[in-house]
């Protein structure tokens, strides 16, 4: 259970949020706070779960596949199985069809420039008592889209640091190789969308 003050805080930040009253916010931040996210089936016919804020799990997450082959739709899955406590950063910087509008005031960003100002901010931000999750679908135009290597020091950052601040990335792409992954030894553990 976290500390009275810090309940207090977030309930408040989930009625400025979602726009609801006090007992309402309360009620959603008693949910699971920390659910296992269900990005759908598997090629082996089991599910894929993510929890990254599970001891020993992968801290980020990689969605690659073929245009048309579902890695829109299951960031769209994993973003709605978000808590709505959750600080979350959404980037779809070709505008491509992730659909999260309506979403407890999660905005879409989809200029290239404001992504990296919003990922920027989380490098000296506090710790937060929840999660935040980034996700960028298209990665590889953001990176592109930038001076490449000022996008890449933020993300390489993120990636190498992020899990001891709470914060969570997922990218998505169609080829997301070192050309765009800055070189900070993740492990090809990556969801391939189906297709």
């Amino acid at each position: 259970m976290v500390h009275n003050s810090a309940r207090k805080k977030a309930i408040r930040r989930q009625m400025s949020a979602t726009g609801r009253a006090y007992l309402d916010a309360e009620r959603t931040l008693d949910v699971d706070p920390f659910p296992a996210i269900d990005l759908g089936p598997s090629a082996q016919g089991g599910r894929i779960i993510w929890e990254p804020w599970a001891g020993g799990a992968p801290p980020h997450l990689l969605i690659e596949g073929r245009p048309g082959s579902g890695k829109s739709c299951m960031l769209s899955r994993l973003v709605k199985q978000l808590p709505t406590a959750w600080p979350v950063i959404l980037g779809d910087p070709l505008k491509s069809g992730f659909d999260c509008e309506g979403w407890s005031g999660r905005d879409v960003l989809t200029e290239s420039s404001e992504i990296l100002e919003a990922l920027s901010a989380l490098l000296g931000a506090a710790r937060s008592p929840y999660p935040t999750v980034v996700v960028i679908d298209e990665a590889r135009f953001f990176v592109e889209s930038l001076a490449k290597d000022e996008s890449r020091e933020v993300l390489e950052f993120l990636l190498r640091y992020g899990r001891s601040k709470r914060i969570h990335v997922v990218l998505a792409g169609q080829r997301l190789d070192r050309s765009v992954l800055p070189p900070c030894g993740l492990r090809d553990e990556r969801a391939r969308a189906p297709g």
